[in-house]
């Protein structure tokens, strides 16, 4: 998913001696000298899942999200290499849900970088319809200024507003661990997120959105999976569904799912000790909601094109339009004439009184 450059520049601290009233330290200033680091792209190829090896990559995780064109690349900065893995995913959200899905506890948010993480061995972004696997270099010594100047380099600060509009809403952050945040739209995901919940009642072919999350309530760990429907009475109809199955709200010792439905928003505890604390904790999420326009399809085309298109289009109706009045008026005027010639007399020749006119001059 990159389709943005930038470059971060990388800044060294030089210290300029300023007037300090005693007993405080001395004041320094921030001054960038030496450019960022650029890296070169030294060689990029397709590829395709069934070839990918060494990157912990789920072939099957990977497709449900709808990834189908991916593209290898190799970056270099002096002695240092490291590579990146293009991914392009169905959609803005799908991305997210990779990004997502990949997610551990141990990586960690890169600053002053959206939806971007990394650990020890490698980086993830989201950008667009792409998402992208960046490898450390092997050999030690990289700084982390020189590592994250790749970052930016490959997908910028962040996603596009655009992008960023069209993603789902992020579960709430208050006491939810890091890193257990999963969005996920099929089966695949959902049975390896949750093995032990018949995945089947959630919905997808419904069009179904979930996210799982692990919340930090008091002594307790909880996890909790929102399922987002299209419409209310879908929402209404699986929640339903969901009650029979799985017999929601019911004291059932480690078994025991409690759930409510919340417009066309339904959630679900998976994990609580008993009903009073699994109600105590969904009563915290509110659902809000607005109406907005939609923004109209601008289509795959671009502007120009569809600019060129209108113009064309106009000349052609104008052409059109002068063309009936040119036929129109001339076989107005044939048909005159044959009246005249052939039925002098007729009601059809007669005009004003009903009387014509006819001067022989010759």
């Amino acid at each position: 998913m990159s389709r943005f450059k930038f470059i971060l520049c990388t800044c060294i601290l030089f210290p300029l001696p300023t007037p300090a009233a005693p007993g405080n330290n001395q004041d320094r200033q921030v001054i960038s000298l030496i450019p960022s680091p650029r890296w070169e792209l030294v060689s990029s190829q397709k590829t395709s899942l069934q070839q990918l090896q060494g990157w912990n990559v789920d072939p099957a995780i990977d497709g449900e999200y709808g990834v189908k064109n991916i593209v290898d690349r190799k970056y270099r900065f002096e002695t240092f290499t490291a590579e990146a893995l293009v991914e392009e995913a169905s959609d803005p959200s799908c991305a997210y849900g990779l990004l997502t899905y990949y997610d551990a506890a141990g990586m960690s948010p890169v600053q002053g970088m959206k939806l971007t993480l990394e650990d020890s061995k490698q980086a993830f972004m989201a950008r667009g319809d792409y998402f992208i696997r960046i490898t450390h270099p092997a050999n030690p010594g990289l700084s982390g200024s020189d590592f994250r100047s790749l970052l930016m380099q490959i997908g910028g600060a962040a996603p596009t507003p655009d992008s960023l509009s069209s993603l789902p809403s992020s579960l709430p952050s208050q006491g939810l661990v890091r890193g257990s945040e999963k969005y996920f739209l099929g089966l695949e995901a959902a049975h390896k997120l949750l093995p032990n919940f018949p995945a089947e009642l959630i919905g997808f072919p419904d069009g179904a959105e979930a996210q799982l999350g692990e919340y930090a309530s008091g002594r307790e760990m909880l996890e909790l999976l929102e399922i987002d429907f299209p419409t209310p009475q879908i929402a209404r109809a699986r929640f339903d569904a969901m009650q029979t199955s799985l017999n929601l709200n019911q004291e059932q010792g480690a078994n025991s799912i409690y759930g409510e439905r919340e417009s066309s928003y339904v959630f679900l505890v998976l994990n609580s000790p008993s009903k009073t604390a699994a109600h105590q904790f969904l009563s915290q999420f509110k659902v809000s909601e607005t109406v907005s326009w939609n923004q109209r399809y601008q289509g795959k085309t671009s502007i120009a094109v569809q600019l060129l298109n209108l113009i064309l289009g106009n000349i052609a109706l104008i052409l059109i339009l002068i063309g009936i009045t040119v036929v129109g008026g001339l076989s107005m005027f044939l048909a005159k004439r044959f009246i005249l010639n052939h039925f002098p007399n007729s009601f059809l020749a007669q005009q004003g009184d009903g009387e014509i006119i006819r001067l022989r001059l010759s």
